[in-house]
């Protein structure tokens, strides 16, 4: 927990970009960047809106509700909760300060086997939980053929995987769709608005042999944009700029 206030740390003095989740729904999510401490406030931080109503901020301020923040790392995403204390407006930037938060959850992305999802693809994975039309929309977090891990929204109304529970998983991605099937095997609470639930896949064999092979056409593709991804990343981190 120390390295994820480390990285904490790091992305509130390096102004890194964040979202703000104020709720369960897909619109409930807003896009922030991170902008140092409050100055008038030694136990609070401050963000500037970059997408997103600031003003959808305001019933959590009034209700001394909190909020979601989320943002990445090279090997993590780090997710905790922060009570949002004021926001303001100067010139065209919104801004708001939040308290520090008391606890960190970092997920880490696994460096086996299993294909992380990267940045930038949404993959919806949509589970169908015991009961008669019980279903969750959750975001891939990762994937391979033994299992997948998903974010999941968590919400008082909203039903929540159980652990042993039989769960049937659709994948959609990029018009393809895939039916899984396979058991709750951890569910770990990330915030007062996110959950990550872990699966394993029932067996390879339950694949019909052409949606297998397209399965692993979907598995080699995040594997190589993830090798993508990261290959910028490292050379902008390697290039060096000099005067003739």
């Amino acid at each position: 927990m120390v390295g994820g206030y480390t990285w904490l740390n790091e992305a509130v003095w390096g102004k890194k970009e964040a979202t703000l989740r104020i709720g369960p729904g897909e619109s409930d999510v807003l896009q922030v960047r991170f902008d140092g401490e409050a100055v008038e406030d030694g136990q609070a931080f401050r963000v500037v809106f970059t997408a997103g109503s600031p003003p959808a901020l305001d019933p959590l301020i009034q209700g001394s509700v909190p909020a979601e923040i989320a943002f990445n790392t090279s090997s993590a995403r780090i997710f905790f909760d922060a009570l949002p204390l004021r926001r303001g407006r100067k010139w065209f930037r919104h801004w708001a300060t939040l308290r520090w938060p008391d606890k960190l959850n970092v997920v880490e992305r696994r460096s086996e086997a299993r294909q992380h999802v990267p940045d930038g693809i949404e993959i919806v994975a949509v589970l169908s939980l015991p009961g008669a039309g019980t279903t969750l929309r959750a975001r891939l977090w990762d994937v391979d053929l033994t299992g997948a891990a998903c974010i999941c929204p968590a919400h008082p109304e909203l039903p929540t995987p159980v652990v042993g529970d039989s769960v049937g998983i659709l994948l959609n991605s990029a018009g393809f769709e895939y039916h899984l099937h396979g058991f709750c095997r951890n569910v770990q609470r990330l915030s007062s608005s996110s959950l990550r639930v872990g699966f394993e896949f029932v067996s390879e064999t339950e694949f019909e042999p052409q949606g297998l092979v397209r399965f692993k056409h979907l598995l080699e593709d995040l594997r190589t944009t993830s090798i993508r991804q990261s290959f910028r990343k490292n050379l902008r981190s390697t290039v060096s700029y000099t005067n003739d």
